[in-house]
């Protein structure tokens, strides 16, 4: 018997779901005040049946969800069937927060970006400092703020291996912002010496071909998932697919292969601070190239 292809759609669908009810109230309980069968209920927050969207709304409106939230959930209870969808507008990234409600489900995350620090791994004044030029609207500094909170707190119970293209150490992000870049290179050090589940590994620049040459991705193991649910991020939108043919499974080790130990990364992070301070205090612009090995 053949089996039912999962949709991407019904498995953030229904992580969202089974977020946004928490703590708040028993499935039953929830199943009981919008009039379903709490089997049903369960299916749909698993992600393995799709909730018409009029019991979506039941359930948003049942939990009190309102505002950008409330948006977000019914927008992706509106979308198409497909595996592979894009979610979000330039004033509402809502991407974003679907790809935190994947990373707090998730027992193993990988995160890879060739240029610029993986969105899980900055800090709010690195993200406002990528934002002004690439998507002004993004975010308030307040929202920043509160998802960077939120983010280290969940990582601290998450095996997260992150993997940064060499030029994200190479080129800050703007002049000005050097003491930012120096800031966030130091939580990337803080980081991997908090726990022994986070890496920080840099890839060279010269590295061979790997799966990493694709583009910036992350992939969240979500718990009791068949597939790997991966994200890109495309500015203000996203996409999102299951990996179902195991392209991703072995993304760590494959781009591990080409990565520097977390030990060098570590060294090659520490000599770019250093490098960024003393041009700072020689009032010159920091140039790539003398913090390599």
């Amino acid at each position: 018997m053949k089996s039912i292809r999962p949709l991407i759609r019904t498995v953030l669908l229904g992580l969202e779901l089974r977020a946004a009810r928490g703590n708040k109230w028993r499935g039953r309980e929830l199943a009981r005040r919008i009039g379903v069968n709490p089997a049903l209920l369960h299916n749909w927050e698993r992600g393995e049946r799709t909730p018409p969207l009029v019991d979506v709304a039941c359930i948003v409106g049942a939990l009190g969800i309102v505002g950008e939230r409330k948006d977000r959930i019914l927008e992706l209870a509106r979308l198409a069937d497909t595996d592979s969808i894009l979610l979000g507008r330039r004033s509402q990234p809502y991407h974003v927060a679907t790809a935190a409600v994947c990373a707090r489900a998730a027992a193993e995350i990988v995160d890879w970006h060739p240029t610029l620090m993986p969105d899980i791994l900055q800090i709010p004044s690195y993200s406002c400092a990528v934002a002004k030029h690439v998507l002004p609207e993004r975010a308030t500094d307040s929202d920043l703020h509160a998802r960077f909170d939120e983010t280290t707190e969940y990582l601290k119970n998450i095996r997260v291996s992150a993997y940064i293209g060499e030029y994200a150490l190479a080129c800050p992000v703007d002049d000005p912002d050097v003491d930012v870049v120096m800031r966030q290179l130091h939580h990337l050090i803080k980081l991997q010496r908090q726990s022994r589940d986070f890496t920080v590994r840099i890839v060279p620049a010269d590295a061979n071909a790997h799966l990493g040459h694709t583009g910036a991705f992350t992939t969240f193991r979500v718990r009791n998932a068949e597939h790997l649910i991966v994200h890109r991020s495309h500015g203000y939108s996203g996409s999102f697919a299951l990996d179902e043919d195991g392209f991703y499974a072995d993304a760590d080790s494959q781009i591990g292969k080409v990565a520097r130990t977390a030990e060098d990364s570590a060294g090659l992070i520490i000599r770019r601070i250093n490098q960024l301070h003393l041009a700072r205090s020689n009032g010159r612009r920091a140039r790539p190239g003398n913090y390599r090995a």
